[in-house]
């Protein structure tokens, strides 16, 4: 079977949990004797352009894509999630290629006219959600305020506030925040009709006035659209997908058999870990506060595994916060395969987030390595940590109850032990990509196609 994988961005310059779900997909579909192409994005200052290249006998095609320049005939907020030149380019490529399926892991910067790419070829198609990008301008699902938002309302108006909030001046942000919704509902309304003035302010609001319904258009357009989490799917369906294009696939890790682990040596501290983008949607600053309300004296040793440099203002805000704390210690990234022997050096992981984590693999690395989870209370994470089972559950950006949990673990050294004897095993990359592979054939005899 000839298949293309897409992802917003790739290895090895991007290393997150979408790449790596990507590539071990890629990796397994090529051991089951399968032709796998990637097709990924990449923020360029450059003219748009495609290359090529290789990564760890995987073929790659890179779109490295300019906004700007992509804007020319519309504007940021519409090439954010509409660009027919990719799309025309993605086009050209599958007429060459000529695959059997086609599974999106993410279009970020590559658009929804990739997947109308694949419409109008008729080629079939898989769509896996890794996050909330496809319903969610900011992808997040957080408001300016960081509580968490339930999707955009009617017209996106909700949405509109969130932008001017980020984006425009104080002054232009109080004019909206004193607007009636009816008001804005009008002004979005009237930005998409042809006699409506034109600015680039107007043509922006009316772009993301479009956005949900034309995303939501695009996943109906596909065969599957494969979701890893209740909330997940409660979401699509509820913007607008489909109910019966939706089908719930839990992520799949690769980690090593348990008589292959690397044994985990405690001593008398607690040795925390946090694993993740350092920004602060994934609320590292929660945890530093929590480490801070422990006391100087507390024996525990923290390491922060991330890359410095993707949120510098962020990661100085961190670095601030850390002091001189010789418990405290940034330790940078790691290669993937090195996570079993960074497990064996913490006696448990948190991952104190803010928003709507759509389960990050971590999760599921931790618990195929036994180690406990302590993580923020909210849907996706909560799918598979149960509090006092097999991890520790506080409400999400209470930095006191994030302390109170985890001077039970300082106090409990039995507490510890019994959360990592229930860790839940979590799916197998080998097993995620035989479900796939089941997928994708039952796709093709339904169209028929059967290879």
């Amino acid at each position: 079977m000839k298949i293309v994988l897409t992802v917003h961005e790739f290895l090895p310059e991007f290393v997150a949990g979408t790449e790596i779900l990507t590539f071990e997909t890629a990796k397994g579909l090529q051991k089951r004797g399968h032709d796998v192409i990637i097709w990924t994005g990449h923020p360029s200052d450059e003219p748009s352009v495609i290359d090529e290249y290789v990564y760890e006998g995987i073929p790659v095609k890179r779109y490295k894509f300019n906004r700007t320049e992509a804007a020319q005939n519309s504007n940021l907020m519409e090439a954010d999630y509409r660009n027919p030149q990719f799309g025309n380019k993605f086009r050209e490529f599958l007429l060459e290629y000529k695959p059997d399926l086609i599974h999106f892991f993410h279009v970020f910067r590559l658009s929804a006219d990739v997947v109308f790419a694949g419409r109008d070829l008729n080629i079939p198609m898989v769509f896996t959600t890794t996050d909330f990008w496809m319903i969610c301008p900011t992808i997040q699902l957080l408001l300016p305020d960081n509580s968490l938002c339930i999707g955009p309302e009617k017209g996106n108006i909700n949405c509109l506030r969130h932008i001017v909030t980020k984006t425009q001046s104080k002054k232009i942000d109080n004019i909206v925040r004193l607007m009636p919704d009816c008001l804005l509902a009008f002004l979005a309304w009237g930005t998409g009709k042809t006699w409506w003035p034109k600015n680039k302010y107007f043509s922006s609001i009316a772009s993301l006035t479009r956005r949900t319904d034309c995303l939501c258009q695009a996943l109906n357009l596909v065969d599957r659209v494969l979701v890893p989490t209740k909330i997940m799917n409660d979401l699509l369906v509820k913007h607008g997908v489909n109910a019966d294009k939706v089908t719930l696939q839990p992520f799949g890790v690769k980690f090593a058999p348990l008589d292959k682990l690397i044994p985990r040596q405690s001593g008398e501290e607690l040795r925390i870990g946090y694993i993740g983008n350092i920004n602060e949607h994934k609320g590292l600053h929660i945890l530093l506060e929590a480490i801070d309300l422990l006391g100087k004296d507390a024996q525990v040793n923290l390491k922060i595994y991330g890359n410095a440099g993707d949120f510098p203002e962020f990661f100085a805000k961190i670095k601030k916060m850390a002091g001189n704390d010789p418990r405290i210690q940034f330790c940078g990234t790691f290669p993937n395969e090195e996570i079993n022997l960074v497990f064996s050096q913490m006696d448990v992981l948190v991952v104190p987030s803010i928003w709507y984590e759509n389960t990050p693999l971590v999760i599921h690395s931790a618990q195929a390595n036994k180690t406990p989870v302590i993580v923020s209370d909210v849907g996706g994470m909560t799918e598979v940590i149960e509090h006092d089972k097999n991890g520790l559950a506080f409400p999400k950006g209470n930095a006191q109850e994030l302390s109170r949990q985890i001077k039970r673990l300082l106090n409990d050294k039995g507490l510890l032990a019994k959360l990592s004897k229930q860790a839940k095993e979590p799916k197998t990359m080998d097993t995620y990509v035989e479900e796939l592979e089941e997928i994708y054939r039952r796709i093709l005899s339904e169209r028929g196609k059967d290879k």
